[in-house]
């Protein structure tokens, strides 16, 4: 039935909500975790420097900075899922690992195909209204576009 469920997780304890209900169904149903990260090297570099910068172009000095931010990024992204997955490990579930680049729903539904994930369990923070508008919601474009049963946990408020 399912044997492949991918757990896609920010960092957030909102997004760890998922984490106990997909360690029950991998051990319940014998089935592997995929743990992914995805790092939005985009939105990062945009967070560093503005779309409105003004100086012409990315200097040496700040594309050092943007690289360095990268590299901690993504290793940060490692060690979080490496401490996630050794705990996976340590209860008996299967389990590997994956930090992704690009964006969050294109990256997720590469890695469902890619990974052939029978089921993807995610939890949501739970917007509403405007917030919701503009941030979107990954689980929705998951439900909507992966032709795969989706798991979501609404986040408590």
């Amino acid at each position: 039935m399912f044997k492949n469920i991918l757990v896609p997780l920010d960092g957030s304890e909102t997004a760890e909500l998922v984490l106990d209900s997909a360690k029950e169904l991998g051990k319940a149903l014998g089935a592997h975790l995929t743990l992914v990260r995805v790092v939005d090297i985009a939105a990062l570099t945009r967070s560093i420097v503005p779309a409105s910068n003004d100086m012409g172009g990315i200097t040496g000095e700040i594309q050092g900075i943007i690289d360095e931010t990268i590299a901690a990024e993504l290793k940060e992204a490692e060690d979080y899922l490496d401490a996630l997955g050794k705990q996976c490990q340590g209860e008996g579930i299967e389990v590997t690992t994956q930090v992704r680049q690009g964006v969050a729903g294109e990256e997720l539904l590469e890695a469902i195909e890619e990974e052939h994930i029978d089921m993807t369990a995610i939890a949501t923070h739970g917007r509403s209204g405007i917030s919701r508008t503009i941030f979107g919601s990954v689980a929705d474009q998951l439900i909507r576009e992966s032709g795969k049963p989706v798991l979501v946990i609404k986040a408590k408020k």
